[in-house]
């Protein structure tokens, strides 16, 4: 009987010394790695899913976690082949349809089910140091809002976890000692370490400080759009310093990223200017159409002088467009020069019209025909 009674109070007392964190999340981990097929054939559904099934934001983003950890494998075939240049959309879906993947692929899942699920993610993109090394090849892992304070998943690290997860929701203070942003902005601490402190492990965060002046610029980043944020991070990394190959490789993306970006719009601006002058050009053929036929049928006065106002307005819409070509990245294709040289030619057209036009209005009503005859 005592031998039994000791082996009661073991079972009773095991689960009260087991890691905290494990069996504070066992029935949301039970519940989430037990999501049907049905529900999880994408991350919109997942989302769905977890949102009706879940009450806290904690209790959602560990069951995405769970969730993600389980049943996505990583790729070993794949393990040094991240692609930085895929879409996050196309990161999702092929994982997704696999259920397969590297880093990027458990990130970006991770990250997509909690933003679907309302709660602020961000997938972060970086290195890592193991057995105080740091590995030569990229790493990306996600950062979690909750709570008005910044965490760290990473559930690459974490993949098949059995009750514990070493790396969710880990604060910034103590996540820095094995992974280290690119962008020094997702260290989220009050005073980022460098690269070189990174490497020889050489510093020392008080763990107990939160900074809101970093909260807030996560938060305000995070406003920003896709151009903004990498010109953002592209001039923090250069700020840090290229100390790696890896370092000065990801800067190099961004920036070739932020180029394609502004040569897009520089395009848009390229096409739209064209657009706006050739509708400038068919509302001033339009008026010299009416004028031929000797304004008829009659307008008002002021509804004359108000007919150049949009072709006007088109023109300098045009030139507006120009001139932010080329500014931000070397134009190597479009001729600015010859579409300001054709806006030009249509805003003299433009004044002599409006001369025309000034010139009837303050000419008598009975007198006006004639006027017609001799611009003939």
């Amino acid at each position: 009987m005592k031998r039994l009674l000791c082996i009661l109070a073991l079972i009773l007392y095991i689960p009260c010394c087991m890691a905290q964190e494990g069996y504070e999340y066992v029935l949301t981990d039970r519940t989430a790695t037990q999501i049907p097929d049905s529900a999880s054939v994408s991350i919109a559904s997942l989302a769905t899913y977890i949102n009706t099934h879940f009450q806290t934001n904690v209790q959602k983003v560990r069951a995405a976690y769970a969730w993600v950890t389980a049943n996505i494998k990583y790729d070993k075939d794949s393990m040094y082949a991240i692609n930085w240049a895929a879409t996050t959309e196309s990161k999702i879906t092929v994982a997704m349809r696999r259920r397969k993947g590297v880093c990027e692929n458990f990130a970006s899942i991770f990250t997509g089910i909690v933003k679907l699920c309302g709660i602020r993610s961000y997938v972060v993109d970086g290195y890592t140091k193991q057995q105080g090394l740091i590995n030569r090849n990229g790493h990306s892992w996600s950062a979690v809002e909750l709570g008005l304070q910044w965490f760290f998943c990473d559930p690459t690290w974490d993949e098949s976890y059995k009750l514990q997860a070493n790396y969710f929701l880990v604060q910034p203070q103590d996540f820095i000692q094995t992974h280290m942003p690119f962008d020094p902005l997702w260290q989220l601490l009050p005073q980022p370490i460098s690269y070189q402190q990174f490497s020889a492990g050489r510093f020392q965060i008080d763990e107990n400080i939160i900074d809101k002046a970093t909260l807030d610029s996560a938060g305000v980043f995070l406003q920003l759009n896709d151009l903004e944020q990498m010109q953002a991070s592209a001039r923090r990394i250069r700020q840090a310093g290229f100390y790696s190959e890896l370092i000065r490789t990801r800067h190099a993306y961004l920036q070739m990223q932020i180029d394609i970006i502004l040569e897009d719009k520089d395009k848009r601006d390229y096409d739209s200017s064209v657009q706006d002058l050739q509708q400038a050009t068919t509302l001033l053929n339009e008026f010299i159409e009416y004028r031929n036929n000797r304004f008829l049928p009659t307008k008002q006065d002021a509804g004359l002088v108000n007919l150049m106002k949009p072709i006007e307005k088109l023109l300098t819409m045009a030139l507006q467009r120009i001139s932010t070509i080329g500014t931000q990245v070397e134009n190597l294709q479009w001729d600015t020069d010859g579409m300001r040289k054709k806006i030009n030619q249509l805003q003299k057209r433009i004044a002599e019209q409006e001369r025309f036009i000034q010139q009837y209005i303050q000419t008598p009503v009975a007198e006006r025909k004639k006027l017609f005859y001799s611009h003939q």
